[in-house]
Order: structure tokens, then C-alpha cells, then sequence
């Protein structure tokens, strides 16, 4: 039985030296995101929400401009594997395209329509805070869709040490501005959001300079050649399209979570802030060991080493579940503690403290359906994932968690619990998906035969 469940030391090295550096950076990631709340929270609650619905909605928008090279990555991480140097440098020209465009698109969406869409959210003076962030924000999103080119690339050829000093960087570029800015400056929220933006150019200046310095095969001739074959660019497409649209519709459904949420509860949108950041920093694991899953499973199917991918699912079910039981139980004891910082009233406070406690509850649930999605995506079966996430999403935890803020009187605590457990359904149909054996597909080879 254990040796279904534990890896090999080949394994357990490989899987060391790939997501440490991403558990380091999301580590970082979250650690400007919780200086930059906890800054912020010692102002004011209107302040609070305000910067709590922007930082929602571009959530919505960085992960669509992640979303649009997800596609390209999975055919990138399957071409390391196989050693395609040719069509890795296609894969990389795809997400250069898809990046800067969605990037354009959704600058334009911020800077027009963002006070209207926190408007459905928070009353009139949180969403022109949030409107204002958004706007300020929107400057930063071509630095960050290079970032995001560039970093995600160098972790599919294992190195993913750079975007995390790029992170590195940017962690104390943001904190230092932050202090600077909100209470030496006394800019507020709008000098939160002007440190972010340096951090953001500061970040993508390091990546984009040690690409330009150490030449990987990506970038090699890069303006030499732009192209990308016919074949190519419609399977990546294909796939793609599934995975943008999942993240958008994902999101997008959280979001109405976090509506149907306000309505229980005036003091919804500060609780959720608090216990969100604190669950987000140590989540941080589990999202690095899903970037982890997606660059080794990607790399073996790329081989085509099929068999070998089988016995890696259970090595990484086994790892998730440790590493998710570890974090939960470090969230549960530290985590009200850092709630008591903020500067929010004793019921927000206490709602924050309950929230913190069932997502500890929560976090293995979630940190295996997390493994379980990177691992269908690393095969290509994209729109599995769409309706494993998006479909999920809307048309089971939106209807109900409706339905039951309109129609019940439950707390917010409990209605949180109940959607949320919710996601056991998905954990079964996930692990059905995984026995199929549905996902197991080597696109290398499938796209050669296209090209014979």
C-alpha cells in the first residue's frame, strides 16, 4: 500500500526543487498582500471594504491573464519533456500574444467600468474607493502580464527560482513603499496602490533582465521569429479557451459567493477580508505544489512515460493531504491571533475568528480538489476542468448559497461552511476522472501525427 502512496527519493527531489521556489514566492506573494491589508486595516472600514472588493475583482482579472496562457503552458511543460526546443519557442510566442491581449482588454474594463461593478457589491462610497484602486491599479497590468509570461516559462524549464526572487524583489519594494506612502505620506489606499505598482514594474524588470542575460531556449532569437504553426496555434487555442474561461466563470462565481454572503451579514465584507488573506497565505502550499503537479505530470506525460504518471497520482494525493493538514492545523493556531491586529469593530472581529476556523476545517477538502485539477489539466483535458470548476461553481454553490441567504436565516458562518462543503461533490467526481485514466494524454505525440 505505501508504495502506491510514497514517491521515490528521484521523486521527492524533484518535486523539492521545483516547488520550493513557488512555495517561497506564493510565501511572498502573500506576504505583501497581508502587509498591504493589514496597512490598510489600520484605517478605516469603509477603507477596509473598499480595497477588499477592488483586490476581488482584480483577482477576476490577473487570473484571466493567467488563464489565457494556461493553455500554452500545459503544451510547454509536454515539450520540456520531450526536448522540442522548436515548439517550446512556439508555446512561448503563444503567450505573448494571449497575454498583452487580454491585458488591453481588461486595462480598458478597469479603467471604465470598475466603479460600477464594485457598486454591486459595497454602498456608493466603498466603490468609488474601489473604483479609484482599480484605476490607479490598471497601470500595472502590462508589467504584471510580462511577469506572468516569463515566470510561469521559467518554472516549466525548472527554474523557478527566478520569478521567485522576482517576488522577492517586489516584497520589499511593496512593503517599504507602503509604510512610506499610507502613514509617513499619509496617501491612504491610493498610496497602497502606487507601491504596488512600483513593485510590480520592479518585479517584471528583474525577470525580464535575467531572461535577457542567461538566454534560455525560449527567448533565444525571439525577435527573429514570431511564428507560430497553423496546427499548433489552433490545438493551444482549443485548449485554452476552456481554461481562460474557467478562470473568469471561477471567480466570477467566488464573487457571488461573497454577494450572497453580504446579504446575511452588514460586517461580511471586513470578515471575509481578514480571514481570507490569512487563509490565502497558508493555502500558498497547496497552490505551489498545483504548479508543482502541473510542470512534473506535464514533463513525465511530455516523455511519455504514461505509467509513470499513474503512480505519481497517488504520490501527490499522499503529499497533498500531509502538507494541507499541516497548514490547516498552523492556520487554526496562529491565524485569530493576527485577526486582532486589524482595526475593525468587536463583531466584525469575531465573525473573522469563526470564518478563520472553518476554512482551516476546509483546507484539505480544498487542497485535494486543488491537485486533483492540476492534474486532469496536465493532459490537456481542458474542458473537464471547465465543467469540474466553472459549471460546479455556478450552477450548484451559486444557486444554493443564494437560495439559502434569501430564504433562510442561517448565520454567515454556517451558510460559509455548508457552500463550501459543497465541494465534496467535487472531490468524488474528480477522483472517478483520475481512475479513467481520461486525462492521460501525451500532446507531443498527438501533435506530430497532425504533422505527418
Amino acid at each position: 500500500m505505501f508504495k502506491k502512496i510514497i514517491g521515490t527519493k528521484k521523486f521527492y527531489k524533484n518535486v523539492f526543487f521545483i516547488t520550493l521556489p513557488i512555495m517561497i514566492q506564493q510565501i511572498l506573494i502573500n506576504i505583501v498582500s497581508l502587509a498591504d491589508n493589514l496597512m490598510v486595516g489600520q484605517l478605516n472600514e469603509d477603507i477596509i471594504s473598499g480595497v477588499y472588493i477592488a483586490s476581488k475583482i482584480l483577482f477576476v482579472v490577473n487570473m484571466a491573464i493567467f488563464g489565457a496562457i494556461e493553455g500554452s503552458s500545459i503544451f510547454f511543460s509536454q515539450y520540456c519533456g520531450s526536448h522540442d526546443e522548436k515548439h517550446i519557442k512556439q508555446c512561448f510566442n503563444f503567450k505573448i500574444y494571449a497575454d498583452i491581449f487580454v491585458s488591453f482588454i481588461c486595462i480598458i474594463i478597469l479603467l471604465t467600468l470598475g466603479n460600477n461593478i464594485a457598486s454591486l457589491f459595497v454602498n456608493d462610497t466603498q466603490a468609488k474607493i474601489a473604483g479609484e484602486y482599480l484605476r490607479y491599479y490598471s497601470i500595472c497590468l502590462i508589467p504584471f502580464a510580462i511577469s506572468n509570461i516569463l515566470g510561469t516559462s521559467f518554472r516549466e524549464i525548472h527554474k523557478s527560482f527566478v520569478p521567485m526572487i522576482g517576488s522577492l524583489i517586489a516584497l520589499v519594494i511593496n512593503i517599504c513603499l507602503n509604510y512610506l506612502f499610507i502613514f509617513v505620506l499619509n496617501k491612504g489606499y491610493v498610496g497602497a496602490v502606487i507601491a504596488t505598482i512600483i513593485a510590480r514594474f520592479s518585479e517584471m524588470s528583474f525577470i525580464l533582465f535575467f531572461a535577457i542575460i542567461t538566454k534560455p531556449t525560449f527567448i533565444s532569437n525571439i525577435f527573429k521569429n514570431f511564428k507560430i504553426e497553423k496546427n499548433l496555434f489552433v490545438d493551444i487555442l482549443i485548449r485554452s479557451l476552456p481554461l481562460f474561461f474557467n478562470e473568469i466563470f471561477w471567480v466570477g462565481g467566488q464573487t457571488m459567493l461573497i454577494f450572497a454572503y453580504s446579504k446575511v451579514s452588514e460586517i461580511a465584507a471586513p470578515a471575509l477580508s481578514i480571514s481570507q488573506v490569512l487563509f490565502d497565505f497558508f493555502y500558498m502550499a497547496g497552490i505551489a505544489l498545483g504548479d508543482g503537479i502541473a510542470v512534473i505530470m506535464g514533463n513525465t506525460l511530455g516523455e511519455n512515460n504514461l505509467e509513470e504518471a499513474r503512480k505519481q497520482i497517488g504520490y501527490f494525493v499522499f503529499l497533498t493531504i500531509v502538507i494541507s493538514i499541516i497548514m490547516s492545523s498552523l492556520l487554526v493556531l496562529i491565524g485569530p491571533h493576527f485577526a486582532k491586529i486589524y482595526n475593525v469593530s468587536p463583531d466584525a472581529l469575531k465573525l473573522a475568528t469563526k470564518l478563520i476556523c472553518f476554512n482551516a476545517i476546509l483546507m484539505p477538502l480544498l487542497s485535494m480538489n486543488t491537485s486533483i485539477f492540476f492534474i486532469i489539466r496536465s493532459g490537456g483535458v481542458t474542458f473537464i476542468v471547465f465543467i469540474f470548476d466553472s459549471i460546479f461553481a455556478w450552477f450548484i454553490q451559486v444557486p444554493i448559497s443564494l437560495l439559502l441567504a434569501y430564504k433562510t436565516n442561517l448565520s454567515l458562518p454556517i451558510l460559509f461552511l455548508v457552500v463550501n462543503l459543497l465541494e465534496i461533490i467535487k472531490l468524488i467526481l474528480g477522483s472517478i476522472l483520475l481512475r479513467t485514466n481520461v486525462w492521460l494524454k501525451n500532446l507531443t505525440i498527438e501533435k506530430r501525427k497532425i504533422n505527418v
